[in-house]
């Protein structure tokens, strides 16, 4: 990435933000693969109850020996199409593919085959044992079950679908037993206080999933003890933003573009995500926040959310440990043969403005101020002077013990006021921190 693209980016907050919210895409993204997901444990559900059906059936009606050739050609039918049925919804709800009339046709088959059973063996010799009114009310609790389970289906309206499939079916058993019409209310009522269940555990499971998904993206950019702040309602992601003193670390690859030229796509992916997984790694474990990643740089910020007075010590050290673990991933190769890689990381202190910035509905966390661009230049000056790590004056007093810096240069700064004093860590100081 070149100088200018990284501080024009910087400089507009473009890049990947840790938002506070999923976005509209993901949001939607995540929930059709959990529809799809749970209509693949159905059917596995599904699949294992048409093998036991098949084993006990067969072998009940075998120690019998009532399994005439008639019944056998109604078990056989009725394997037949529940396994290809089972086949059929395995191939619909295979990723990365979203069908959404897949789970109102899998509830329809469910209570379609299971009216069709007790009808169809209705009146015959086999079924005269189940001609009471308790084993009739058993199998319609059967068809509530059902409909409770649709609870673990996202929506509304395929718990409504559900529902109302429940009491036409558990209707026509109903009438079927000849049951008595108070007994009929009460199953029917009952039958739609099962959806009404349905709907709230639905409801309650659709937002544990939400926010599972939501803390697994924070993650990727907020530090473990931010996290768990938010999840304990320490902290609060709503829009707005605060005045804080803060350290900015950006850190970018030198010539990376070149190096990936000519180079299969997948490993240059592959090498730039395991770059940017061990550099997280790292701001993660001093403390710090990944505000964007700018292509093959990292905007880090240590200081926000969670205000610290040792924000520029953290970063310092942070620097250090992202290039020593910059050379043990060179010394171990990178897919694709792209090493080595060398890393410019420029920091400077200062008071910035901290918050969510955008909508309710699409809102980024990120910091904004003169703070940011002036780490931005200091990082693109780390090619000129050959340093690999380059901060500023702001920083000097927060040096831990165990490093050493040396100044490198008093210089002016495109598009600041005044001359900047930097600093570099020397060298052995860094390979032995």
């Amino acid at each position: 990435m070149s100088d200018k693209s990284l501080e024009k980016r910087v400089s507009k907050g473009r890049g990947a933000g840790a938002d506070g919210l999923l976005s509209d895409t993901e949001f939607v993204h995540a929930l059709q693969q959990r529809e799809m997901m749970i209509e693949r444990w159905i059917n596995r559900v599904r699949a294992t109850y048409l093998i036991l059906f098949t084993v006990v059936d067969t072998f009940t009606l075998s120690r019998q020996d009532t399994l005439t050739l008639e019944v056998a050609i109604s078990i056989a039918s009725l394997v037949t199409v529940f396994g290809a049925f089972v086949c059929f919804i395995d191939r619909c709800t295979r990723p990365p593919a979203y069908r959404p009339w897949v789970k109102y046709l899998s509830i329809s088959f469910e209570y379609v085959m299971f009216t069709g059973v007790i009808v169809s063996f209705y009146g015959r010799q086999e079924f005269q044992s189940f001609h009471s009114q308790g084993w009739i009310v058993l199998l319609a609790a059967n068809f509530m079950l059902i409909n409770f389970l649709s609870a673990l289906r996202h929506g509304r309206s395929v718990i409504a679908f559900s529902t109302v499939l429940t009491m036409a079916a558990n209707g026509i058993l109903l009438k079927l037993g000849e049951i008595e019409e108070d007994l009929v209310v009460y199953v029917l009522i009952l039958s739609l206080v099962s959806g009404l269940l349905s709907l709230l555990v639905s409801q309650s499971l659709s937002a544990l999933f939400v926010r599972f998904r939501q803390r697994e993206r924070l993650r990727r950019f907020l530090s473990r003890d931010v996290v768990r702040k938010l999840d304990d309602g320490r902290m609060t992601l709503a829009l707005g933003g605060q005045s804080l003193e803060v350290t900015i670390l950006i850190s970018d690859l030198r010539g990376f573009t070149r190096l990936a030229e000519g180079k299969d796509p997948q490993f240059v992916v592959a090498a730039l995500n395991t770059y940017l997984t061990t550099m997280t790694e790292v701001v993660f474990k001093h403390g710090g926040t990944i505000d964007k990643f700018l292509g093959d740089g990292i905007l880090a910020v240590f200081g926000a959310p969670l205000a610290r007075d040792d924000h520029a010590c953290a970063a310092l050290m942070a620097a250090v440990e992202m290039q020593r673990r910059l050379g043990d991933l060179n010394a171990r190769a990178l897919p694709g043969d792209l090493g080595p890689l060398q890393m410019g990381i420029g920091l400077h202190s200062g008071t910035v403005v901290a918050g969510n910035i955008g909508s309710l509905e699409r809102m980024e966390y990120t910091v904004i101020g003169d703070t940011v661009n002036l780490a931005a230049r200091i990082e693109s000056l780390t090619k000129q002077y050959q340093r690999e790590i380059l901060f500023s004056e702001s920083l000097y007093p927060a040096l831990p013990p165990d490093l050493s810096a040396s100044f490198v240069a008093e210089t002016a700064v495109r598009g600041r006021q005044g001359l900047v004093r930097l600093y570099a860590i020397d060298e052995p100081a860094a390979a032995g921190a």
